[in-house]
């Protein structure tokens, strides 16, 4: 029998990535899918094996499972994975895991109970290991500052035909807790845990689309005495010239300790895959499949 038995709930675009990299490892079985719309999770289910639901409360009750993938709109991370480890189920789940102060509170006691994972997967590429690494030495020396980059684009359909992006009570925020949220994870990573001292947003894309949409300039005081971060303003989009783009590599393991560095939370694993290839110039450019369904 496989170590893992694992299932899906949420089955739009970024679950396809999950249930892709579970078929591929060997310790692991995808037994169930779940989505209110069921056909979503019926598809997946004859595409991968498994029984598919039309609620997480149905399959929770009918499957027995080691472990759940989170890949729901982001207001209803905080309350799944509740549910899940309120019946001993380990959970990893898809950026945000929150969406506000009080589910944080909430959130962040699951680990008591169960092992969590929470899904920044930019922490395993190539660039990010192989400068981490090297910080770690100390040659560069003392680190006096960063700047975060995020150029992604997001046209209106991306929010209309979601049901739930754009939408403060949904979507918990604009490009910085869905997008950008990527970018500070690896400031933190490579500086250490940060402060805000002040930041100003303003909504420069999409006005009369979306509640909210985040250009946002944060001083970031790194633990380092002196470090400081602070991210240009907004510009109009323009396509580039050339491309330089990442490999993408899908999640592999879920090991079977929990991370001392990680405060509990489960500690993942990746194989590495051949980049993939950058879009073709009549596409718009942009990290596909990083949001959830």
């Amino acid at each position: 029998m496989a170590e893992l038995r694992s299932a899906i709930v949420g089955c739009g675009g970024i679950a396809q990535v999950h249930a892709r990299a579970l078929s591929e490892m060997p310790e692991a079985e995808l037994i169930a899918f779940a989505d209110v719309i069921p056909e979503r999770a019926e598809t997946m289910a004859g595409k991968y094996g498994g029984r598919a639901y039309s609620s997480l409360d149905e399959l929770l009750d009918h499957e027995k499972i080691d472990v759940l993938h989170i890949c729901t709109p982001h207001y209803l991370h905080t309350p799944m994975a509740q549910a899940a480890a309120e019946r001993g189920i380990n959970v990893f789940t898809e950026k945000p895991p929150v969406i506000d102060r009080q589910q944080w509170t909430e959130f962040k006691q699951l680990g008591d109970k169960v092992r969590v994972g929470i899904c920044f997967q930019n922490r395993y590429n190539g660039s990010t290991r192989a400068l981490k690494d090297l910080l770690s030495t100390g040659e560069p020396g003392k680190v006096l500052g960063s700047r975060g980059f995020v150029t992604w684009r997001r046209d209106a359909p991306y929010y209309t035909e979601s049901g739930w992006r754009g939408a403060l009570s949904t979507e918990g925020g604009g490009a910085l807790i869905n997008q950008a949220i990527h970018t500070l994870d690896l400031m933190a990573y490579f500086l250490g845990p940060g402060q805000v001292l002040g930041a100003s947003l303003s909504n420069r894309h999409l006005k009369g689309i979306i509640e909210v949409r985040t250009p946002w300039r944060p001083p970031w005081t790194s633990a380092t005495p002196g470090a400081c971060s602070t991210p240009p303003p907004p510009t109009p989009w323009t396509r580039p010239s050339s491309l330089s783009w990442p490999a993408r590599t899908p999640l592999s393991a879920l090991r079977a300790s929990a991370s001392p560095a990680s405060g509990g939370m489960a500690a993942w694993s990746r194989r590495t895959t051949p980049p993939r290839t950058p879009p073709s110039p009549a596409s718009p450019t942009g990290a596909a499949a990083t949001g959830a369904a």
